[in-house]
């Protein structure tokens, strides 16, 4: 089996410790704001950032170009309708990343202009490559060299879709299980369909693997399983963090009122100083 796969899934989990318990914390003791404010700011306040918007496309291009040279080492394809769901899955995500870049880019999305309209045709056409591409068999050898860099491309666009996308989710009201903490079986509940909607997202994202990753004994697949599993459970972490009350009250004013009515509104390391 080859383990390229389980050491990314592991590389990722140990990026979202990181970067929840160090590189976050860092961030705000520096600037007084965290970096879900950035990608919120885009989404919830309309706001332009260039900067962001480059990163999200580097790293959808990034994981494009890693799948291909995944896909020149892969002795099959993905034929069948399995391969084609979870591509259908792909494509769902990457989209939404593309719509994140139009808005850090500050073109409209609602309505759609002419600018993100051209950039979602552009990501269509890529995933419609993506599909006849990963449907062929065509197996070729890559260098140890190009193998990591394809595995690091791939690590890279993992990273910035949770700081971007997971992460700003698990900082919104109707996601946060930080309110929920004081009732058990609804907070497992909670968790338990939060893990679910996180594998529907994450599973179809490591399709550059599935051609790679050859299942021949128990033990291949428990290890896979397991590294799969790490990543889900250090996902569930954002979820648990106290939302900030002064993002509540700029883009979530009602959810604001009813903390303050029921003296629950808990406080955040993040201060929005805007």
């Amino acid at each position: 089996m080859n383990k390229n796969g389980t050491i990314v899934n592991y590389l990722f989990a140990l990026f979202i410790v990181i970067y929840e318990f160090a590189f976050n914390t860092l961030y705000i003791r520096l600037t007084g704001s965290s970096l879900v404010d950035a990608t919120r700011n885009v989404i919830y306040g309309g706001k332009a950032d260039p900067v962001l918007g480059a990163i999200v496309t580097a790293a959808v291009a990034a994981e494009f170009a890693g799948i291909l040279l995944k896909k020149r080492a892969a002795a099959g394809s993905l034929k069948g309708g399995g391969g084609f769901f979870l591509w259908t899955l792909h494509t769902a995500v990457t989209t939404i990343m593309v719509m994140t870049a139009c808005r850090a880019f500050g073109a409209s999305i609602e309505p759609m202009g002419t600018a993100s309209g051209i950039a979602l045709f552009a990501n269509i056409i890529k995933e419609l490559a993506l599909l006849g591409i990963l449907w062929n068999e065509t197996p070729a050898r890559i260098s140890m060299s190009q193998g990591i860099f394809a595995d690091t491309c791939i690590l890279y666009f993992y990273c910035i879709g949770f700081s971007t996308g997971w992460d700003v989710i698990s900082a919104t009201p109707g996601s946060n299980l930080h309110q929920h903490l004081s009732n058990i079986p609804l907070l497992v509940l909670y968790t338990a369909m939060a893990m679910l909607f996180f594998l529907i997202m994450y599973v179809p994202l490591r399709i550059g693997y599935y051609m790679t990753e050859r299942i021949e004994t128990n033990r291949d697949f428990y290890r896979l399983t397991l590294s799969i599993a790490v990543v889900t459970i250090t996902a569930m972490i954002p979820l648990y963090r106290p939302l900030d009350p002064a993002a509540l009250k700029r883009y979530w004013p009602a959810e604001y009122e009813k903390l303050i009515q029921k003296d629950r509104v808990p406080v955040s390391p993040s201060i929005d100083k805007k």
